[in-house]
Order: C-alpha cells, then sequence, then structure tokens
C-alpha cells in the first residue's frame, strides 16, 4: 500500500496563496495558476490545485469552485450554500447505487456471519441515506427547520421524519 505524503508542497503552498488574494466572487484564471507554479493545474498539477482548495476550505473557510476551461471561482456564503443541494443529490445516487448494487448478492446463505452482518448493516444504512435524501424528505425537514429557525440536533431530524 502507498503512503500519502504529509506534507504540503511547495506548489500547493504557492497555489494556496494566490487562492487566499482572492476576493469573494472573484475568480483567477487557470492560466495564472499555472504560470505561479510551471505546471498546468488541469493536468499534471491538480493535485497542488485540490491540496490548496482544501487548506484555503479547512484553514480560511474560503471554498472554491472550479469554472470549465476559465479558473477558480471563490464562491460567497450564499453560493456555497447553494452547493448543499448537489450533495445532497450525490449521497441519494450513492445510496442507491450502493442498495442496487449489495442486491446483486446471489447466495446470502452461503456468507459468513460477518459478512451477513456487514450486509445487512449496509443496506439498512444506505436504504436509510436513500430514503432520507429524497426531494419529499428533504422539504419535510426544511419545514422543520423553518419553524425552528435553526439547525436541528440529531435525533430532532430523525423525529421529523416520523413515517
Amino acid at each position: 500500500m502507498f503512503k500519502t505524503i504529509p506534507e504540503f508542497s511547495v506548489d500547493g503552498h504557492r497555489l494556496a496563496e494566490i487562492l487566499r488574494q482572492t476576493p469573494v466572487d472573484g475568480l483567477v484564471s487557470y492560466a495564472d495558476l499555472s504560470t505561479s507554479i510551471k505546471r498546468n493545474v488541469q493536468k499534471e498539477g491538480r493535485s497542488a490545485l485540490s491540496s490548496a482548495r482544501r487548506q484555503m476550505q479547512r484553514e480560511a473557510a474560503m471554498v472554491f469552485e472550479p469554472v470549465r476551461n476559465v479558473g477558480m471561482k471563490r464562491l460567497s456564503d450564499c453560493d456555497i450554500v447553494r452547493t448543499s443541494q448537489s450533495s445532497i443529490k450525490h449521497i441519494n445516487r450513492t445510496a442507491r447505487r450502493g442498495v442496487t448494487r449489495l442486491a446483486c448478492v446471489s447466495n446470502y446463505a452461503g456468507l459468513s456471519r460477518e459478512e451477513m452482518i456487514r450486509h445487512n448493516t449496509a443496506m439498512s444504512l444506505l436504504g436509510m441515506f436513500h430514503e432520507i435524501t429524497k426531494v419529499k424528505n428533504v422539504k419535510q425537514i426544511e419545514a422543520v427547520v423553518a419553524v425552528a429557525q435553526r439547525t436541528l440536533p440529531l435525533a430532532q431530524t430523525l423525529e421529523a421524519f416520523r413515517f
């Protein structure tokens, strides 16, 4: 198994500094980013850009989104909230695919006890993720949150799903 390099690369630092200078709703071009590290950030320099983006999100609460073949845009608070919808849709699709894949087990009885437990746990969790991320259920939670005017604790979120 390969070990990852825990240190942040020089290129990553350079790109992070450029991203740090970007104002909200500002755009920094791929050409400028590539020039700064003398590598194409859309090809061989992609990992350095990804590291820089993660560092900016983690340390400076700055979120960047790619603009196809143009560059990286720093998102405003409203834009950051907007991205949550794609995350919810992604979770829904991924959970559905996981359930579908697990349903392909043709000889369930042939699994070991540990494998059966793992299978059933995954089916239960993925089924739950798929169900709670359906549009109608997200709207149901939005209605409860609108009344509460705050983020709901896990227990209250689950309570709002009473099917």
